[in-house]
């Protein structure tokens, strides 16, 4: 036994026909499913953000134009990922993109959408328990884009922080097999107290954690706002409104068990990998073909994965249900029983004013465009 089997006993060994398991697994989910799913992504966000755009004076359309943009950029990283796993284009180039570029930056886009996520929430969380505050915070247009760029500018810096390190995660090794170029974990990447200290606070308590508390907490005072209000002391705008937010807070649930859903499995990679896996980790430092568990391995392919489905899903949950669906979408919706009754036409506050009308027996065109323009001025 060699000098450094006896210092790693912990390195798992595959079989060959584990190995083939293993690259039948890369290929199938990062090659062919990813590349599928990333792509359809890319063109509905695409989408989103034209959609987005046009009504891009309202402020929760302010914040989703970024979120969208996130996604899309991280799409189109895991979509240069998945063309290398196609077609094993290796070449000294894509290496180096990847290692500079690529790698560090999905992780930067992946942390932005998070934090702009809970940015929405936190806003609509303030539109809902403080409107008045919220609505002379947000007056005019260029106040609304002044505070949803303060919002970017703070995800952004935030993110770049918290990520800096995943530029010196990868570096380029010769393959022991035919030594061609390969991108291995740096020895700065396997060293077990930064696994410990940076990697577990980031992924589990920071990108995970702390998120879904604060989009519990503010949900949960939508929900609670939204819900309390008497009835009986509401106008028919206002009630309208109300239900409005009703469905906004529906939206956001969604999308927070969403977010849930599709990050839990890479926290807890990282804290199994940590705490129960150690001695393999120490090992790996130590002997630098050293393999992680298969199971391992296999559920940090669907754990990409389902990055991926979240990244593609989060423009389906906002602009289906929410405040960009147009006089077209809301028609079709109808049509076919998808979409509520009061879906707006497109703004952050308005309703469907014709479709109220046509419920409490309003025939006047002036009362109709009366009460059009009394709600549009609702917050």
């Amino acid at each position: 036994m060699s000098e450094d089997d006896k210092l790693a006993p912990n390195c798992a060994s595959h079989t060959t026909a584990e190995r083939l398991f293993l690259d039948d697994m890369s290929l199938w989910v990062e090659g062919y499913g990813i590349g599928l799913v990333a792509s359809f992504g890319v063109v509905l966000n695409v989408i989103g953000i034209y959609a987005t755009k046009q009504k891009a004076s309202h402020m929760f359309d302010c914040l989703l134009l970024p979120v969208l943009c996130f996604d899309s950029s991280f799409l189109f990283c895991k979509l240069a990922n998945s063309y290398n796993t196609l077609f094993n284009s290796s070449t000294n180039t894509y290496l180096t993109i990847y290692q500079n570029l690529v790698y560090p930056f999905s992780h930067v886009l992946m942390t932005c959408s998070i934090l702009m996520t809970t940015a929405l929430t936190h806003d609509r969380y303030c539109a809902t328990i403080r409107p008045i505050q919220h609505r002379n915070l947000s007056f005019s247009v260029h106040d609304r884009h002044i505070r949803a760029l303060k919002y970017f500018a703070l995800v952004l810096i935030t993110s770049l922080i918290l990520n800096l390190p995943a530029f010196w995660e990868m570096e380029t090794a010769k393959a022991s097999s035919d030594g061609t170029d390969i991108l291995t974990p740096s020895q700065f990447h396997r060293n077990p107290y930064y696994k410990g200290m940076y990697t577990v606070v980031t992924q589990s308590c920071i990108l995970l954690i702390l998120p879904f508390c604060f989009m519990v907490y503010f949900n949960y005072g939508i929900f609670k706002g939204t819900h309390n209000r008497p009835q009986s002391q509401m106008t028919t705008e206002m009630r309208c409104h109300n239900e409005r937010k009703k469905i906004n807070s529906r939206v956001l649930g969604t999308a927070m068990i969403l977010f849930f859903s599709c990050h839990v499995l890479s926290a807890v990679l990282t804290l199994v990998e940590f705490a129960v896996l150690k001695d393999t980790i120490i090992s790996s430092m130590i002997k630098s073909q050293c393999n992680l568990p298969m199971w391992i391995q296999v559920a940090e392919h669907i754990n990409q994965f389902l990055l991926t489905i979240g990244s593609c899903t989060n423009v389906i949950i906002y602009l289906f249900w929410s405040h960009s669906c147009t006089n077209v979408n809301f028609h079709i919706c109808n049509k076919f029983h998808w979409c509520p009754s009061n879906c707006c036409d497109g703004s952050d506050t308005n309703v469907v004013v014709t479709h109220v009308a046509s419920n409490v027996q309003i025939g006047s065109n002036d009362i109709e465009l009366h009460l059009r323009s009394d709600v549009a001025e609702i917050e």
